[in-house]
Order: C-alpha cells, then structure tokens, then sequence
C-alpha cells in the first residue's frame, strides 16, 4: 500500500513540476509579446496623433505614382529608426544604414547611354579604349625606348 502511494506521489510530483514549467514558459512568452505590442502601440498612437504626419499624409495623396517607391523606403527607415532608438540601438542603425547606403549607391547598376562607353574596353564595341586610357603597349614603350 504504502509503495501504490509514494508511485502516486511521484506521478503527481512530475505532473506538477511539468504544468509549472509550461506555466513559467507561458508566462515569459506573453511578457515578452506583450512589451512589444504595447511597444508598437505606443508608437502607432504617438506617429497617428502627431501633427506633422496627419499633414504628410494630406499631401501624400497628391504625389504621383513614381514618387511612391522612395517615399515608401523613407517612411519604413524612419519607423525602424524610430524603433531603434527605443530599444537605445539609434546610432548603431544609423550608421549601418549609412554604410549600406554607400555600398547599395555605389554598386549600383545603371543602363549606360547609346554613346557612353565601359571603363573597361571589353565591354565596349570593337573592344575600343577610353581615351587617355594608360595600357601596357604604353608602359612597354616606356620602359624600353624611354619615350612618352
């Protein structure tokens, strides 16, 4: 008898240090969800209420369709600043958009004009060179005969 309550004992102990746990984890979930929702909420209410994107919003509506792409990256990077500087990570993201700006702008690809041509003659027709272009024939003959 006494061994059919101590198994008992155990199964209930288990089963209550299983419920605590899922309560625990449970708990830490709806904290942390919670905090950011009311986190956004606190910026939804704050961003809606102010003056200035009541009147940006006005005269959204009056922007052309082309405008809209540039204005929509602004707005998101602006949000996410925002965000960033509640969670006291504002200079950081500063900087890294920054630098992904300077990388994105300066790789970027544009179609060249009909008459434009490549720095680089092999993508030019006839495999033509830039004028001024420094080749090796050049650097040959100054080397050898000391002429320019």
């Amino acid at each position: 008898m006494e061994d059919r309550l101590a198994e008992f004992r155990q199964r209930k102990k288990q089963e209550l240090s299983k419920t605590s746990q899922q309560q625990r984890i449970t708990t830490i979930k709806t904290n942390t969800s919670s905090s950011l929702v009311n986190l956004f909420r606190r910026w939804q209410r704050y961003i809606v209420t102010n003056r200035i994107f009541i009147a940006l919003s006005m005269r959204l509506a009056d922007l052309p369709v082309l405008g809209w792409p540039l204005l929509l990256q602004t707005i998101i990077w602006v949000l996410l600043f925002g965000l960033a500087i509640e969670l006291q990570f504002g200079l950081v993201y500063c900087i890294l958009s920054a630098l992904l700006l300077v990388v994105y702008v300066g790789t970027s690809t544009h179609k060249r004009k009909s008459n434009e041509k490549s720095a680089y003659s092999v993508f030019n027709d006839n495999c033509e060179r830039l004028q001024g272009t420094f080749t090796a024939e050049q650097f040959d003959a100054q080397l050898r005969r000391g002429r320019l």
